[in-house]
């Protein structure tokens, strides 16, 4: 899928369309867009991220040794 953003600084965000439960439990998706947004240094990455109308909250990554 195509994904569009920005990188500056240690900052990054990014938006592209996800593909997303159409109903709990069930196979069949629909695309929403989703955007991922945050700070990036060091061994680790912290930000936000939003799938339009479905998940909005925190994120968090650490690089592996």
């Amino acid at each position: 899928m195509p994904v569009t953003g920005a990188w500056r600084d240690g900052y990054v965000e990014l938006h592209f369309t996800a593909n997303w439960p159409k109903e709990y439990g069930k196979p069949e998706t629909v695309p929403v867009p989703a955007m991922l947004a945050g700070w990036i240094g060091g061994g680790s990455a912290a930000g936000r991220m939003k799938v339009e109308g479905r998940a909005d909250g925190p994120w968090t990554a650490e690089r592996k040794q």
